[in-house]
């Protein structure tokens, strides 16, 4: 789903890294497995341990057969979300709670799922980070999980756009800059999108087509150049 290669880096010793198109981040290889699959931090332990031959239950690695694990069903993302859909969690379970929760909704206000943004961190931890959080299903069960949304993305506001058909749309790069736009603002609308600069290429832009729009770049080359992809 990325655009270009170099967007996705992993430090091979510890499983540290980060997907800087979509803002998922890695603190170890158990994570790694769990973004890779879409599954939670249990089950890519389970599968991490048993590639490796380890017994869970003992320190010494051990010798096992690995079966093929049976053919799931393709995950896909549950938007907008179910009144009956399980509640998500309240805390991510490495950083905790969010700084900000930025809130997707579509053009009728259904509930499509959340980026999570930390400003203030411990030191192991970059100062700003943001995690996605989304409802996926496989077949076998629902869960939130900390993957982002699948291509095409949607924009941040869709809900807005729909309710103010004649105004005007300015485009920020992050929900933070929008946010702070829509407080400064009441005459116009303020949208994003999730990634970034680095992911705008997988995002849905179609609901912009007809509106009198206001591309409002960072100011900096990845900002500027983000834009004058939108704008195309």
């Amino acid at each position: 789903q990325d655009n270009k290669a170099g967007s996705l880096k992993i430090n091979v010793a510890s499983g540290k890294g980060k997907d800087f198109a979509t803002g998922d981040a890695f603190g170890d290889f158990v994570a790694v497995v769990a973004f890779a699959q879409g599954c939670d931090q249990s089950r890519a332990a389970a599968d991490l341990a048993a590639f490796i031959g380890l017994n869970l239950n003992m320190s010494e690695p051990v010798n096992v057969a690995v079966s093929a694990p049976e053919a799931a069903a393709e995950a896909r993302a549950i938007m907008p979300v179910p009144s009956t859909a399980p509640k998500p969690p309240l805390a991510h379970p490495k950083r905790g709670k969010p700084s900000v929760q930025h809130i997707y909704r579509d053009a009728e206000g259904g509930l499509l799922g959340y980026i999570w943004r930390f400003e203030a961190a411990p030191p192991k931890f970059p100062k700003k980070d943001f995690y996605p959080l989304v409802l996926w299903e496989d077949g076998r069960e629902t869960e939130w999980r900390w993957k982002s949304f699948p291509t095409p993305r949607p924009l941040y506001g869709l809900d807005l756009l729909a309710e103010f058909p004649d105004a005007v749309v300015i485009a920020v790069e992050g929900e933070k800059s929008a946010e702070a736009g829509r407080k400064l603002s009441s005459g116009q609308i303020f949208i994003a999108w999730p990634g970034g600069s680095g992911a705008v290429g997988t995002v849905d832009f179609k609901p912009l087509r007809g509106r009198h729009l206001v591309l409002w770049a960072d100011h900096d080359e990845p900002g500027i150049k983000a834009m004058q992809k939108v704008a195309v």
